[in-house]
């Protein structure tokens, strides 16, 4: 494994949207492009991190994998090396987010922030993966709990108001949250055994039609609003929505991190909507913000970061880029 500098395109704000479609469509997956910015300079900045905090699915594995790629296990440790400490932040509940955990080894020092930030995994001592609350308590899980009850009203409703449509609803990946719901939108009926699949399988079974995607946000809005005041709804892209109650954000927990108070510079990365208000983390002098753009319809991110990797769970640009600056410095 070689950590020589990348290849910097650099460009000026307005620019990055135009030039990382660009590298998108030419597959430049070997390519980090820089924003220049005349209030931050990157170079310095990434000289100075001390921490990471990224988002897994998209930006560091495949939807759905459930262990972590042993190129990005690498790069943890070599990152730790070199002083840097990594920290998972996911929206995964806790049995999908400890099979990625348990697939590193022993003793690299990576954590993880879940659920959205309602809780985090650290390894103790001993090897035992210890679970901490963070921005949850039973108040919300007891309303969570009392939502999830309700959806499958709501979604027997909105299969009939849409009955020509063929519409069908379940549980995101394994169902699992306790602070927040995640739902799937299918074409046509639920196959019985679609908690097991996972990754493309399950998509290829998704609904595919946007027009109709955004009628039922705004349909699943306005129950939600209804009789849970306060709550977010968001589509995640894929025909997956995320409800989340008032205080549960990757940002918010994401700041009360040791590792973020205590740091000289943070780099936080993501590739998706849901990561956006960990990405304006950048509005913080000490923090940096990459986007691994891997879906066209993400480009709406890229003025907002100063990083950008192409290619579905790309990092490693960036992360080139970050070894050979803290490298220089010794």
């Amino acid at each position: 494994m070689h950590h020589v500098l990348p290849t910097l395109v650099v460009s000026q704000p307005d620019a990055m949207r135009a030039t990382a479609l660009k590298l998108l469509d030419g597959q430049s997956t070997a390519t980090l492009l820089r924003r220049i910015d005349s209030t931050k300079n990157a170079t310095a900045l990434l000289s100075r991190i001390d921490c990471i905090f990224s988002d897994i699915d998209g930006t560091l594995t495949q939807e759905g994998a459930t262990v972590l790629p042993p190129r990005s296990i690498d790069y943890f440790g070599l990152l730790r090396n070199v002083g840097v400490s990594v920290t998972l932040v996911s929206g995964k509940p806790y049995e999908e987010i400890l099979p990625l955990m348990q697939s590193l080894p022993a003793g690299l020092g990576v954590s993880a922030i879940y659920e959205k930030g309602a809780f985090r995994l650290d390894m103790d001592s001993d090897g035992t993966w210890l679970t901490t609350y963070v921005l949850d308590d039973h108040d919300l899980e007891r309303a969570a709990a009392e939502l999830r009850r309700r959806m499958p009203d709501l979604w027997a409703d909105l299969r009939a108001a849409h009955a020509k449509d063929r519409i069908s609803f379940g549980w995101a990946g394994s169902g699992k949250h306790r602070s927040l719901l995640s739902i799937d939108v299918f074409a046509g009926d639920v196959p019985a055994d679609y908690m097991q699949l996972t990754g493309a399988d399950r998509d290829k079974l998704k609904l595919k039609n946007t027009t109709l995607l955004a009628a039922l946000e705004t349909e699943i809005r306005e129950f939600i609003d209804a009789h849970y005041p306060n709550w977010g709804v968001i589509h995640l892209g894929n025909a997956n929505f995320e409800i989340t109650p008032p205080g549960i954000e990757k940002d918010i927990a994401v700041q009360q991190t040791p590792e973020f108070q205590k740091a000289r510079g943070v780099l936080v990365i993501g590739d998706s909507g849901n990561d956006r208000k960990m990405l304006a983390l950048r509005r913080h002098d000490k923090v940096a913000a990459a986007l691994v753009l891997h879906n066209e319809a993400m480009a709406e991110l890229t003025e907002a970061v100063d990083f950008i990797t192409v290619g579905l769970a790309n990092p490693y640009p960036l992360f080139d880029c970050l070894l050979a600056a803290k490298l220089s410095q010794n």
